[in-house]
């Protein structure tokens, strides 16, 4: 069994990365998931986890005009008898910073969970990445609902753009970024939007590219909401089909199985909304600054991410620079809720076309 530490830990790294090479490709299930602006060849020692890609990312309808990026992932587990038995972290204490700071140096991406001894290394000179893993079954909770998230992280900001803890509201393909911390609101009020006729590219994560004209992505296809909230929006649990709650006690579920035409490729962000349970009789809309803005977005989108903080620093501060900012104080009726952010979608695509 492997032991390693600060001294070798990215020569561990490259001996992985290196290692992906060799697999005998008969014994691996390979899949291709065609993303915004990147094409991912990603192959399996087993396939639970396959599956569980094939789940949680999201299928893409349209075709991107821009050229696209490729990156290959391998994701290997101990049980798969094919040598990937995952090191044991030998020192008393794991510092992720001093760990991105040597892998870093040495021109990679890595990412350590240690509950479960789960290792992911990416090499963006290659562009090829490691998962290893101790069985299928044991990963990060959060990979449930965002498979491959570090990986398509690190892809994604070479190529400058952002995955984003945002959610994720619109219509007729212009829509606004939910911004805010955990229990801030997001996910409650997207939910409450595509039960009334709006439509979303993502709660949780979407990815973020750079121009002119600012758009959402759609990266993972599921969205996450705890029993009440589904209830509240008339969605009846037992008929979902994974109604067995998650890590955080919460349902993840397919947009499309509340509404057909819930869930869409991308939208044009016109602006960032933070909303906040106010228990208002009315939601209200008003203006905020791009630092509060600033503070809903980084704090999470970096701590959550590994590695790529100075880039995300960069990005988010654009972002709420040139982005329309707004407090959405929520009241408690969803459908009030959907209302308001449809007039508020109408009033700023009557203030560009003035």
């Amino acid at each position: 069994m492997r032991t390693i530490g600060s001294e070798n830990i990215a020569d561990y790294a490259a001996r992985l990365l290196a290692a992906t090479a060799e697999h005998p490709l008969d014994r691996l299930v390979q899949c291709e998931f065609r993303l915004p602006f990147l094409d991912v060849t990603a192959r399996f020692s087993d396939l639970s986890f396959a599956q569980i890609c094939r789940n949680g990312l999201a299928r893409r309808g349209t075709v991107d005009s821009r050229a696209k990026a490729s990156i290959e992932i391998s994701v290997m587990s101990s049980t798969s008898g094919l040598g990937f038995e995952p090191a044991i972290w030998q020192e008393p204490s794991f510092s992720p910073v001093n760990f991105d700071r040597i892998i870093t140096g040495r021109q990679l991406r890595g990412y350590y969970h240690h509950e479960h001894r789960f290792w992911q290394f990416y090499d963006p000179a290659s562009r090829r990445g490691i998962q290893a893993m101790m069985a299928p079954d044991r990963y990060p909770p959060w990979e449930s609902s965002g498979p491959l998230r570090a990986f398509l992280h690190w892809a994604y900001d070479d190529l400058g753009m952002r995955l984003a803890h945002a959610a994720t509201l619109g219509c007729a393909g212009r829509g606004v970024l939910l911004a805010g911390s955990g229990g801030s609101g997001k996910s409650g009020t997207t939910l409450a939007g595509i039960a009334h006729g709006l439509q979303s590219v993502g709660d949780d994560y979407v990815l973020l590219d750079r121009g002119p004209t600012r758009y959402a992505h759609a990266i993972f296809s599921r969205m996450k909401q705890d029993v009440a909230g589904l209830k509240r929006v008339s969605v009846d649990v037992a008929q979902l089909r994974h109604s067995k709650p998650n890590w955080q006690h919460k349902i993840e579920f397919d947009p499309r199985e509340i509404r057909q035409d819930a869930f869409t490729d991308r939208m044009e962000i016109v602006g960032i909304l933070l909303p906040k349970i106010a228990h208002r009789s009315r939601t209200a809309i008003e203006p905020a600054r791009p630092v509060d803005a600033m503070l809903a977005l980084a704090p999470s989108g970096l701590f959550q991410m590994p590695g790529c903080a100075a880039s995300g620093v960069r990005f988010f501060s654009d972002l709420a620079r040139r982005t329309p900012v707004f407090h959405l104080n929520l009241s408690e009726n969803p459908a009030e809720i959907a209302g308001a952010v449809h007039r508020f979608l109408d009033k700023q695509e009557m203030s560009c076309a003035g």
